[in-house]
């Protein structure tokens, strides 16, 4: 009985890894799609804002 006791233990641990995994993509997917939004939301640089360095 403890040798059941102990698969079904694993059995729950492994399928709340792949849960854990499967919302830590989720949450890294979204988070890349909020990235590259603001990269296209940013204003553009005009030429003159740039630093330039001395010649």
């Amino acid at each position: 009985m403890n040798k059941n006791k102990r698969k079904v233990s694993r059995g729950v641990r492994k399928n709340n890894y792949e849960q854990r995994i499967s919302e830590l993509e989720e949450q890294l997917e979204n988070a890349k799609l909020e990235n590259l939004i603001l990269k296209k939301l940013q204003p553009q640089s005009k030429p003159s804002q740039i630093e330039r360095k001395p010649k």
